[in-house]
């Protein structure tokens, strides 16, 4: 009894050990499968270390970019600084020079009335002084005619002419003063009235004129063309009033 007793402690014991094995077992692949799952856990965490690692190298090189920008910028930063300052003292010039331009400007303005009022009554002065010089030239020549006129006058009552050859020669003389100082319808009135009293034939009138125009240039040292003359719309006036209306020959027109 005492050995079956024994024997049954002993079987008990064994199926507790066997209980006990398989609950070690049990264990032993849960710790395994645990085991497992740390590695690849580890691996895991080591891959997320790398990549951690290496974006900390990315960003650290991000970083010292972005400080090197930064220090640039501080640079360009301070560089504009000092161009605005320097900008802002040009401005400030340019503005006291614009003041400064502008006095002038207005300054100017004034000078520039006061010089054109100053050149309206210089030009009325002139205008003046024109008409003066007009009437003085005007009046010279008028009183130089009238002693030339008087001369020939003179030169003529001493060569006991009658009147009517003195009043011809006289008017062909006014022809040719009116004539050298430009005034040729007065030089048509002149010659008209001296054909009145001319002693030729109306033909020799017309070269008598011509003669006595040269020989009065020749008198006063002047020049005298005679083309010049006869082809001048005054002079074929002279001619169609004198010669042509009297049915004379149209060749009498230039000489």
């Amino acid at each position: 009894d005492r050995l079956q007793e024994q024997l049954q402690q002993s079987q008990q014991q064994y199926q507790q050990l066997e209980t006990e094995r398989d609950r070690l077992q049990e264990q032993l692949q849960q710790s395994q499968q645990q085991y497992q799952q740390l590695e690849t856990e580890r691996d895991r965490l080591q891959e997320q270390l790398q990549q951690s690692q290496q974006q900390s190298q990315q960003l650290e090189t991000e970083r010292d970019s972005l400080q090197q920008q930064l220090h640039q910028t501080q640079e360009e930063l301070e560089e504009w600084s000092l161009q605005l300052q320097q900008n802002q003292k040009q401005y400030g010039s340019l503005q006291e020079q614009l003041k400064q331009t502008q006095q002038q400007l207005e300054q100017s303005k004034q000078q520039n009335q006061q010089t054109e009022k100053d050149r309206d009554c210089y030009l009325l002065m002139l205008h003046h002084t024109q008409e003066e010089l007009e009437q003085y030239y005007f009046d010279f020549y008028e009183t130089k005619g009238q002693l030339e006129r008087l001369k020939l006058q003179e030169e003529l009552a001493q060569k006991q002419q009658n009147s009517r050859q003195t009043q011809y020669e006289l008017f062909v003389w006014d022809g040719w003063y009116a004539y050298q100082i430009g005034k040729r319808e007065k030089m048509v009135e002149c010659l008209q009235k001296a054909m009145k009293y001319t002693p030729y034939t109306p033909t020799e009138t017309i070269s008598n004129w011509l003669e006595k125009f040269a020989e009065f240039a020749s008198n006063q040292r002047q020049e005298f063309n005679a083309c010049t003359l006869t082809k001048s719309e005054e002079w074929k006036k002279i001619i169609q009033t004198t010669i042509v209306s009297k049915g004379k020959p149209e060749n009498l027109l230039s000489v």
